[in-house]
């Protein structure tokens, strides 16, 4: 194992061991003096060994709505697989992209919200919604991406964001985090120009 990866594991308990103690200082009455001040160097430390790991990317959308793509193109090569025809992502599963040895980005690749049939990929869990709190449950991601097709965005995308808003708030109960949501369109170019009167 590469002396990064070790380094890696390290951070990664530390910055847990910090979200519990976090949990904790949480927990204790406001009166307690200094309680604000020990949250705040908490978060400060669990920042700076944020910082000292790969980013992690939660992307998250619909089936074929192009996120294996989408995940493909930010490593710049085939790291999940796509299909035209069939859900392809089953079990929501972080991927790790090395370029050159150095462990640069984890992107956890998930089953598509709404899905009409199940994925080709086999997955324990009963729906999309539980697979991707398996996985967020091994590591917490710092950014989401909701990825959404052009000529979907007005096709029952309020139930994709509420099903969005309820994975971050489980989030920020287990991990006491906030975390950032962006939404990125696909697929533009299928869109029809507007017509010119």
């Amino acid at each position: 194992m590469p002396a990064s990866d070790e380094t890696n594991k390290a951070i990664n308990r530390n910055e847990a061991l910090v979200t519990e103690i976090l949990k904790i200082v949480d927990n204790l009455p406001s009166i307690v003096p200094l309680k604000g001040d020990i949250q705040e160097k908490l978060n400060t430390l669990r920042s700076a060994m944020q910082g000292l790991r790969p980013p992690r990317i939660m992307v998250i959308g619909r089936s074929r709505s192009g996120k294996s793509s989408l995940i493909n193109a930010i490593c710049g090569l085939r790291v999940a697989k796509v299909s035209d025809t069939k859900p392809e992502t089953g079990k929501a599963e972080w991927k790790d992209y090395y370029h050159d040895g150095v462990d640069l980005l984890h992107i956890l690749d998930t089953r598509g919200l709404q899905e009409a049939e199940a994925p080709r990929q086999a997955d324990s869990a009963k729906d999309p919604f539980d697979s991707i709190m398996q996985a967020v449950n091994k590591e917490c991601p710092d950014v989401v991406l909701l990825i959404c097709k052009a000529t979907e965005v007005h096709a029952g995308s309020q139930k994709d964001i509420d099903i969005c808003t309820l994975i971050l708030t489980e989030i920020k109960n287990k991990y006491k985090r906030d975390l950032p949501m962006i939404g990125v369109l696909t697929q533009c170019d299928q869109v029809a120009p507007p017509k010119l009167t």
